[in-house]
C-alpha cells in the first residue's frame, strides 16, 4: 500500500480520537442474559474508563487487572454452577453460550 495514505489514515484516526470519537461497544448475543449481562457491563465500563481523554481519570494497571479478575471470577462462578450439575468444564462453557443463545432466540 501507499505509505503516505497509511500516514494520512493514522493522522485522521488520531484526530478523531483526540476529538472524543470512540468505536461502539457491540452487545454480543452471549452477553445478553441476566448473569452474563453483569460481566458485559463490567467489561464495557472498563473499556469506556480506559478511553477517558484525561489520563488522571483513566484506571491504572492495577484497577484494570482487578476488574479483569472480577470478570474472570464471575465467569468461573457460572461455569462452576454447571459443573456442579455434572457437566465437564468444557461442556459447561459451551452450555453457557448455547443457553444464552437460546434465551435470545426465545426473547426475539
Amino acid at each position: 500500500g501507499d505509505p503516505d495514505n497509511k500516514t494520512k489514515n493514522k493522522f485522521l484516526i488520531m484526530k478523531k480520537v483526540a476529538g472524543g470519537a470512540r468505536p461502539p461497544i457491540p452487545l454480543a448475543p452471549e452477553f445478553r442474559n441476566k448473569n452474563s449481562g453483569i460481566l458485559y457491563e463490567a467489561l464495557a465500563g472498563l473499556m469506556e474508563d480506559c478511553w477517558q481523554g484525561k489520563a488522571d481519570i483513566r484506571p491504572d494497571v492495577s484497577g484494570i487487572v482487578e476488574t479483569l479478575h472480577e470478570c474472570g471470577a464471575k465467569w468461573d462462578e457460572e461455569v462452576k454452577c454447571l459443573e456442579d450439575m455434572g457437566f465437564s468444564r468444557t461442556d459447561s462453557q459451551e452450555a453457557l453460550v448455547e443457553a444464552n443463545n437460546n434465551m435470545n432466540l426465545a426473547a426475539s
